[in-house]
């Protein structure tokens, strides 16, 4: 299956931070129940960028809110949106997030944390962060992922990687300059 497009600027993200990426892992939860996470990352070298080495991840184009997660609605006396929930179905399970963790590690390895690549409601961004915590789950907004790919894709001379090719290419007739953020017709 091709990765989403937001998926594939994670990849893209995390590559550049020295892992080793692969998209849609799929794992039996229970006996007719098989999820998949877009996102499995084994970080080949030890860095020191507040990301763990090892990570399971969800990315979604959607800003998430507390209806994505059944104890914070529930703590927030939110009624739930259960479909909303379904699109984490993975970690509002404690059985199937526990299952998908040691399938996972079974296959690649101990030391999986799971993180979610995403944006946040900004009203309810304090209390997200703060239940994501509690969790023991990682956050990582589009914005810090789109600012590492441009950083990375200035930084290098050349990849042969078309998104990043078009980011030098950018950067070179000025789009990406604060002062013409918009391309004008012709």
């Amino acid at each position: 299956m091709p990765e989403e497009a937001n998926e594939r600027l994670v990849k893209l993200y995390l590559e550049a931070k020295g892992f080793l990426v692969f998209t849609h892992h799929k794992a039996l939860v229970a006996k007719r129940t098989r999820l998949e996470a877009d996102i499995v990352a084994i970080r080949l070298h030890e860095e020191n960028d507040n990301l763990p080495n090892r990570i399971i991840g969800e990315v979604k184009a959607w800003e998430i809110g507390p209806k994505h997660f059944r104890a914070l609605s529930d703590r927030l006396q939110m009624s739930p949106d259960e479909q909303s929930i379904r699109s984490f179905k993975i970690l509002n399970n404690p059985t199937y997030r526990e299952t998908f963790l040691t399938s996972v590690e079974e296959r690649y390895g101990k030391g999986f944390e799971f993180c979610i690549f995403a944006n946040i409601q900004k009203k309810y961004e304090g209390k997200i962060l703060e239940f994501l915590r509690e969790e023991r789950i990682w956050f990582v907004s589009h914005r810090e992922v789109v600012q590492a790919i441009i950083k990375n894709a200035l930084k290098e001379k050349y990849s042969n990687d078309s998104e990043l090719q078009l980011i030098r290419l950018m950067n070179k007739f000025g789009f990406l300059r604060e002062d013409n953020q918009r391309v004008k017709p012709t």
